[in-house]
Parts: C-alpha cells; sequence; structure tokens
C-alpha cells in the first residue's frame, strides 16, 4: 500500500482504536505491505499533525512517524505536543502475532502538568506546574483494562515551582494533631495563614509504575518555609494516597507558631523541627495528614517552650548569671525536638 497524506477525520468509523479518540490530522503510507500467518508489517506510517482528543477536550498532537520491519514497529523522530509544549518518544512494538506489546522512553522539559494529567484522568487541575519528566515504561496493546492499570516502569519528576491547588501539605498536618483549628490552637490563637499557601517551590522524586500505582521511596515537596519528604503509592487513575513521611518545619514558622514572629533573634539558628507522618491518605485533591501521639506532644512541648523563651531565658539569667539561659534553653530545644546525638540526660 502507497498512500499520499490524508486526512484521517471520520475514520475512527472504520478503525475501533480511534473511536474514543476523534482523530484529526494527516497520514500518509509508504510502502506498506503486511503479511498474515504469521503477522508481519513493513514499511513506512507518516504521521503529519495528527491530533488525537479525549471526550473532555483534553488532546495531544503527534508528528514523525513509524516503521515496520516484520515482528516489530518502530517509532521515528515522534514527537507529542501537548498544551503547545514537546514530549520527545521512543515507542516499540513487539510480538505482533502473538500478545503485542510495547515500550516507550519519554522525555519533557517543562511540560504542563495539568495538561499532561488530562490525558490520563479526571481530575487535571489539581496539580500545576512545568514538569521535568524522564522515564521508560511498557505494557500490553490493547488490553481489556485501562492503559494506568497495565503500564509498568519507572519515571523520574521534577516540578519547580509548582503548586497543589486548594492543598496546605502545613495545614492539613496540624490538623491531624486532633484539633479544628490546628496550628492556630497551638499557638494559641495565632495563625498561620501567611505559610499555608497551595505553592510550593519544588516537587521531585522517582515513581515505580505497576498495578495502576506509582511506588516512590524518595518524593520531596520543598516550600517556602518547610519541606515534605514522603514514601508509598499513589493511585494513578483516582489520585488516592498512601504515604507515610516527615515535615520539617524551619525556623521562621516555629517563630510564628510560637509568637516571636518570623526572623526573631531570639530564636535558635538551625532548628528546624521534624514532624513524623504517620500517614497521609485521602487523595491528591484532598490529603488526610495523621500523626502520632508522640508527635502532638513534641509539638506541644517545642512551641509552649518557645512561647515562653524569653521569659524563661530571663529567670535562669538572674539564678545562673548572664548568657546562661540561652545555653539551657538551647539545650532544652535538642530534647524536646528529638535531635540525634543531643543528650537525654
Amino acid at each position: 500500500i502507497d498512500a499520499e497524506p490524508f486526512d484521517l477525520s471520520g475514520w475512527e468509523a472504520v478503525i475501533p482504536a480511534l473511536a474514543e479518540s476523534d482523530p484529526a490530522g494527516e497520514i500518509g503510507i509508504r510502502g506498506l505491505v503486511i503479511e498474515t500467518e504469521p503477522l508481519e508489517v513493513h514499511g513506512n506510517l507518516d504521521i503529519h499533525g495528527l491530533r488525537l482528543r479525549r471526550g473532555d477536550g483534553a488532546e495531544v498532537r503527534l508528528g514523525g512517524g513509524f516503521r515496520g520491519t516484520g515482528s516489530k514497529i518502530r517509532s521515528e523522530k515522534l514527537v507529542a505536543r501537548v498544551a503547545g509544549q514537546e514530549i520527545r518518544l521512543s515507542i516499540e512494538l513487539t510480538e505482533l502475532a502473538g500478545r503485542p506489546r510495547f515500550a516507550t522512553e519519554v522525555e519533557a522539559d517543562g511540560v504542563e502538568s495539568s495538561a499532561l494529567l488530562a490525558l490520563f484522568t479526571e481530575k487535571n487541575d489539581t496539580l500545576q506546574g512545568p514538569l521535568e519528566l524522564h522515564g521508560k515504561l511498557a505494557g500490553p496493546v490493547g488490553a481489556d483494562r485501562p492503559l494506568v492499570e497495565t503500564i509498568q516502569g519507572r519515571v523520574r519528576i521534577r516540578i519547580e515551582p509548582g503548586r497543589l491547588k486548594g492543598v496546605s501539605v502545613l495545614e492539613r498536618t496540624f490538623q491531624g494533631a486532633g484539633t479544628s483549628r490546628g496550628a492556630d490552637a497551638l499557638a494559641g490563637g495565632r495563625t498561620l495563614e501567611r505559610y499555608s499557601d497551595d505553592e510550593f517551590q519544588y516537587l521531585g522524586g522517582t515513581l515505580q509504575i505497576a498495578g495502576g500505582l506509582a511506588r516512590t521511596d524518595d518524593l520531596r515537596l520543598v516550600y517556602r518555609d518547610y519541606t515534605v519528604d514522603l514514601r508509598g503509592t499513589v493511585g494513578l487513575r483516582d489520585q488516592q494516597l498512601n504515604l507515610q513521611g516527615e515535615l520539617t518545619i524551619d525556623d521562621e514558622i516555629g517563630g510564628a507558631v510560637a509568637g516571636e514572629g518570623p526572623a526573631d533573634p531570639k530564636l535558635q539558628p538551625g532548628s528546624s523541627r521534624v514532624i513524623p507522618l504517620a500517614r497521609v491518605g485521602g487523595t491528591l485533591e484532598s490529603p488526610r495528614v495523621e500523626i502520632t501521639d508522640e508527635a502532638v506532644l513534641r509539638l506541644a512541648a517545642i512551641y509552649a517552650t518557645a512561647e515562653r523563651r524569653e521569659q524563661w531565658q530571663e529567670k535562669i539569667d538572674e539564678y545562673l548569671g548572664e548568657g546562661a539561659g540561652s545555653q539551657v534553653l538551647e539545650a532544652l530545644d535538642g530534647i524536646l525536638s528529638g535531635e540525634p546525638g543531643e543528650s537525654r540526660e
């Protein structure tokens, strides 16, 4: 078969695989030979601005081509465009005569996260920001289950900066302390609103994809004044979370919770606080954070100490001499925060 480039519009009525993709654009055929028993494909398929679109409007545009070499089909200079951003693809189809499989390598530098999610999930506006993506994925072709449930592989992601729409991990963590007022209650009525926005500076990690889940041991979120490290799984289709990890609060938030204000000179430099996160559940859109009873007590002890720091320091100085108060409270900081290497005597 040879054919000059022709429009694919309407071909979904002829080719069932295109029925849900609303295809448009052109393809050309050069020297295509199809043999049966066993199935082999030879020749070239050239793609000119092929558009595939989901029913809700999410779309991808493809350019490049495929070359059949018998029992295999390989892509040639294949590029996908999502929201105007380029994704470089390398695809190989194998075992055409048996149970066909695909293997792909994907690279993207700055593609919009929400646009990419829109191709695979209904919840496409939860995560926003320019995505750097490098991965290798594989799976069966034409399986009776959705692609997100059958695909396997490894992906490295990086978003810098970005946004988890409507989600403040800090606020959810303090809510996990078991009080409806969360951080405000621990802070004696003061608010952490200025630290509770949903924009982050960095999100990155390695994802192992299998069984409809993305599993990670090194997912990190860096906000302006705190960092979240997470391990566990994220559902690819429903975005269900099953994670645990730690939230590290920097000096400025510690001072705000304690009522001392940001960048207060009385704060001990480098006194970050680590809060163990027993479980992060719910969904990416609405996570639920649980912390242990020990972590709740640690928070209360740390911030109660900090709230009265100036008053206590003055009292200790009166009894032990000028400067003694600062030394005693610094030692107490280490004990209450559970920092490794600090004496508990």
